[in-house]
C-alpha cells in the first residue's frame, strides 16, 4: 500500500469518485441536485482551489474552495468522500490543515460552508481543521473559520 497522495482536482476525478461515494456524499449530492457526476464536474470546475486524495490508485476525496469573484477574500469550501478516507483519515487531515492554514495565510479572510448536523465524520474532520460549528438549524450547521 502506497501513501496517499493530494493531487489538483481534474473534472474526470467525477466519474471515478461517484461510483464510491459515502451515504453521507451521496446525501449531500442529492441534496443539491442533478445527477451525481455532473454536480461533482461542476463543483470542480466552479472551485478556485480544489484537490483529489488518491491512495494506491483509488480516489478518497475530493475537497475544494468556491468563491464568489475571483478577487473576493472569502470562500466557501466543500467535499466529497469514499470509504476509503477513514482508513487514512489522518494523513488526509493533515495534509487538509495545511492546505487550509496556507490558504486562510495568503488569500482568505474567511472560509466557511454548510454541513449536514447528522455528518458526524465531516463535523469532527472540519473540528480538527479548526473551523467553528454553529448549532444546527433547519437540519446544516454552519461552519466558519476567520484569518487571526
Amino acid at each position: 500500500m502506497s501513501a496517499p497522495v493530494i493531487l489538483a482536482a481534474m473534472p474526470s476525478d467525477a466519474k471515478i469518485i461517484a461510483r464510491n461515494l459515502r451515504k453521507q456524499s451521496v446525501k449531500e449530492v442529492e441534496r443539491v441536485g442533478g445527477a451525481k457526476v455532473e454536480q461533482i464536474e461542476a463543483a470542480i470546475k466552479r472551485a478556485q482551489y480544489s484537490w483529489t486524495g488518491w491512495v494506491d490508485g483509488e480516489i478518497a476525496c475530493i475537497w475544494g474552495i468556491e468563491t464568489v469573484t475571483i478577487m473576493a477574500d472569502e470562500a466557501t469550501l466543500w467535499m466529497i468522500s469514499t470509504p476509503l478516507v477513514e482508513k487514512h483519515a489522518f494523513t488526509f487531515v493533515r495534509k487538509s490543515q495545511i492546505f487550509i492554514r496556507e490558504l486562510m495565510k495568503q488569500r482568505f479572510k474567511l472560509i466557511h460552508g454548510m454541513v449536514s448536523a447528522d455528518f458526524e465524520r465531516s463535523i469532527a474532520w472540519l473540528k480538527w481543521l479548526g473551523f467553528k460549528i454553529n448549532a444546527a438549524q433547519n437540519g446544516m450547521c454552519y461552519f466558519h473559520m476567520n484569518r487571526v
